[in-house]
């Protein structure tokens, strides 16, 4: 049974075609529109994050002119968010990266560090095990490598201080650093410092309501 639901990221506010409404309300329709598991069509096999559609039919689901969804396809293909086969017969349009954005990542377990042994295993010293580790070159010290862009780096002592100060949260503070990064190629001596600043300069709880959020940066 396919799911009838799909992972979306705070990151999204940070791609580049955002405030381009036909292509952003496109791109949210495909990836609700493409197969979730292999499905196949006129004898065809449509994998995961594919569907075999026309634009006439992308146009009357989407409200957008035929024009305007020729356009965001070429879009979305030019910046490699899709990638788009077309015959006489039929057009095959993929999501590129869709496991990654349902599969691995839609797991919050995968994309944060795992921290509970395994039912049979004993907690040793080396609990808890890291995924996205690595020693930088000329330091001892080893880094978590946390975000969609994996360029927020944190130490294991600073990743459980960032969970304990930020326990509702920190995930999607860990995404916004990271996509702030990824976007103006920026780098921080300390992502947990960061982390905290940015926290600082956030508008207080009760003028939420009554203001605009405003970007820390």
């Amino acid at each position: 049974m396919e799911k009838d639901w799909v992972k979306d990221y705070r990151s999204t506010l940070e791609w580049g075609w955002f405030t381009d409404v036909p292509v952003a309300h496109l791109w949210e329709y495909l990836r609700l529109r493409v197969n979730f598991t292999e499905g196949e069509w006129m004898g065809i096999k449509i994998k995961p994050g594919s569907v075999a559609i026309s634009e006439a039919r992308i146009s009357a689901e989407t409200g957008l002119s035929r024009q305007q969804v020729r356009t965001a396809l070429k879009k979305l293909a030019s910046t490699k968010e899709i990638t788009k086969v077309t015959t006489k017969n039929y057009t095959i349009i993929t999501v590129n990266k869709w496991e990654e954005y349902q599969g691995v990542r839609c797991n919050a377990t995968s994309e944060m560090p795992n921290e509970q042994p395994s039912a049979n295993q004993e907690p040793t010293k080396k609990q808890p095990q890291y995924k996205n580790v690595r020693r930088e070159e000329g330091k001892k010290e080893e880094y978590i490598y946390l975000g969609e862009f994996k360029n927020v780096k944190f130490t294991a002592d600073e990743f459980s201080k960032l969970k304990e100060e930020f326990p509702t949260d920190y995930q999607d503070r860990i995404e916004r650093v990271s996509a702030y990064c990824a976007s103006t190629g920026k780098k921080y001596k300390n992502y947990l410092a960061t982390i905290r600043n940015w926290a600082r300069k956030d508008p207080k709880p009760q003028e939420e309501s009554t203001r605009r959020y405003e970007q820390p940066w």
